[in-house]
């Protein structure tokens, strides 16, 4: 019962995130990270990469990316890192 609730809680999350690849992606790696004894930085570390992965494919297939940091929000654009 608690994996179903941390499951649909999820999927509520990253939509409200607006991150469906990790929406999608995160049950295949989190059976890996389990089996595996990954920690949890490593989890993470391919949860990003599983998103970096889908936005290259996405870009390259012509789709529309999200707007960046800058332009979604420009009064946060110069204090973080995100748009250099």
């Amino acid at each position: 019962m608690t994996k179903d609730i941390d499951h649909a809680r999820l999927a509520i999350i990253f939509n409200d995130l607006r991150l469906p690849a990790i929406k999608h992606g995160w049950p295949i790696l989190a059976e890996r990270a389990d089996k595996r004894g990954w920690p949890a930085a490593r989890f993470l570390a391919a949860l990003a990469e599983h998103k970096i992965a889908n936005a290259i494919a996405a870009a390259s297939s012509g789709i529309s990316p999200r707007p960046s940091c800058r332009q979604a929000n420009p009064s946060i654009a110069s204090t973080t890192k995100c748009c250099q």
